[in-house]
């Protein structure tokens, strides 16, 4: 991987026709993943294999580069299969994804488990944030996305989706210098102690939080990417932050992420609108501050 730091951007969920091959729970509908609280989920009544279309007729085409699925209930034996279309013809086909990432070998957890290349436990799968998300190898025009998910073994007996995200991608062709980015955590989990120093704990799941620092952008990637991502998301709407375009490897039938990668890649939400400065005539500049849409 080269360092890039990518933006999924502009989600066009919202605007889309949504149509499926299951049944969904009249309490939890499929028009649940157009909500952006992610706990508002779309439950199907099966975990059997079947598919999601999401069609966007307002246009003759979309600028589509990401397709992801955040807070699923996917487990670690699933399958996504992510088909993007112009019309009638298929314009991309992931193949056949895991929707969590396999054991890098620099992962403390790759020895510890004597694991190799396989999909991470769902011991560790409960404790992450579910989201898969697909990269086209470039944006591509097309109106059309099916997503066929397949889990029949889930326990739970049914698939839920919290959000789904089809947006393009911004990559700027001079992107982060070292020092640029940087990744933490926030927990908001309460500690209360009594007099006698004995401790109670409300425990949440923390958030990733990410920033960058580009410096050196065109007047298209600052004005027509940066800026106008700040515009159309503000600090409510979402955007996918990655590391970089994954490798995909294949494990067993299907492909999948490093759990490197995978650590860095969220649906998130901007935290600050970051003016762009132009410290050259040719270049201008601006930081990206995200932190993880919580489920």
């Amino acid at each position: 991987m080269s360092g890039k730091v990518i933006l999924g951007l502009n989600n066009r969920i919202d605007s889309a026709a949504l149509s499926s091959t299951a049944t969904f729970d009249t309490r939890l509908p499929l028009t649940n993943v157009q909500n952006h609280k992610l706990a508002k989920v779309a439950r199907s009544t099966t975990a059997s294999a079947f598919s999601v279309t999401a069609s966007f007729t307002a246009l003759a085409a979309r600028s589509i580069g990401v397709v992801a699925i955040a807070g699923h209930n996917l487990s670690v034996a699933a399958t996504v299969q992510v088909q993007i279309y112009q019309g009638a013809m298929l314009v991309d086909d992931s193949g056949l994804l895991s929707p969590w990432p396999y054991l890098a070998n620099d992962d403390p957890h790759f020895l510890a488990h004597t694991y190799g290349a396989a999909i991470i436990d769902a011991e560790r799968a409960a404790k992450l944030m579910p989201t898969l998300a697909y990269f086209l190898p470039a944006n591509k025009a097309a109106n059309k996305v099916v997503i066929t998910i397949d889990d029949a073994t889930n326990g739970a007996g049914y698939i839920e989706i919290g959000r789904i995200f089809v947006g393009d991608c911004l990559s700027p062709a001079l992107n982060v210098e070292y020092g640029a980015v940087s990744y933490a955590h926030l927990d908001f989990s309460e500690i209360q102690a009594t007099k006698r120093h004995v401790k109670s704990f409300n425990k949440y799941k923390p958030i990733r939080t990410a920033t960058a620092a580009f410096k050196d952008l065109t007047e298209g990637e600052a004005f027509g990417g940066v800026y106008a991502a700040q515009r159309d998301a503000g600090l409510t709407g979402e955007l996918i932050w990655a590391p970089d375009k994954p490798i995909y490897k294949a494990v067993g039938s299907v492909l999948a992420v490093d759990s490197n990668w995978f650590s860095r890649c969220f649906l998130a939400n901007f935290t600050a609108l970051d003016g762009l400065t132009q410290p050259y005539l040719e270049s201008r500049s601006g930081a990206v501050n995200v932190e993880e849409v919580a489920v």
